[in-house]
């Protein structure tokens, strides 16, 4: 976490890496796109769900991803609120 507080609207997202921690590897297995990394996999689905968090609040937060990370800004400052950076050695 980037910001001293994660804003409540947020804490959601914090259950979905929680899953995505554990669960990544078997749920790539079953749902991989042909020529898809599990990076790639796990980014995309992270991505989905801080999407689906934020939508609600895009008054107050944006959320956008890279090849090797997804954050949530706030929407005014655009201050790195969440920052989630795919490392293999935890997946």
């Amino acid at each position: 976490m980037e910001a001293d507080i994660l804003p409540a609207e947020l804490f959601e997202i914090v259950h979905c890496l929680s899953f995505w921690n554990q669960e990544a590897q078997k749920m790539f297995a079953i749902n991989d796109e042909k020529g898809e990394t599990m990076r790639q996999f796990v980014l995309r689905c992270i991505a989905a769900d801080c999407r689906a968090f934020v939508k609600p609040h895009s008054d107050l937060f944006m959320t956008g991803r890279d090849e090797r990370q997804v954050w949530v800004s706030h929407g005014e400052t655009e201050e790195r609120i969440l920052l989630n950076q795919f490392t293999e050695e935890k997946i």
